[in-house]
């Protein structure tokens, strides 16, 4: 029996207009691809869509994303914009504001999902 280890790497994302800084963890796990997982910690103060673009570029030039595409990870830049858009979005209505001030770039996110954050993405204006 295999044990899973989950490992867990955290940097600080800095946006260079404002100075806010986000927490951005990376959980790591070698036995099991679908576990990989991005987290952005009070993504939603981050407004706007080139400021998300911006920051999903920054991120990807680090060790940690790379390490990430090694272990398995398969989301294309466009869409981790997209769910961090829609997170965004949705959390400027005061929807479930708890589960969409931060958001979880997970591995193999179903297609059902992807494609209505590309939908909401749409309608987030900022």
């Amino acid at each position: 029996m295999a044990i899973e280890q989950t490992m867990k790497l955290m940097r600080k994302y800095r946006d260079p207009d404002t100075g806010l800084v986000l927490s951005v963890y990376f959980y790591f796990n070698d036995i099991d691809a679908s576990q990989l997982n991005i987290q952005i910690v009070d993504s939603y103060k981050l407004v706007g869509k080139k400021k998300i673009a911006a920051a999903i570029k920054k991120i990807s030039s680090w060790e940690e994303f790379s390490r990430m595409l090694v272990s398995g990870y398969k989301r294309s830049l466009g869409s981790l914009q997209a769910e961090w858009a829609a997170h965004n979005f949705l959390h400027s209505w005061d929807y479930k504001t708890a589960q969409t001030k931060d958001v979880d770039l997970d591995n193999n996110e179903p297609f059902w999902r992807r494609v209505a954050y590309r939908i909401l993405s749409l309608f987030y204006k900022k």
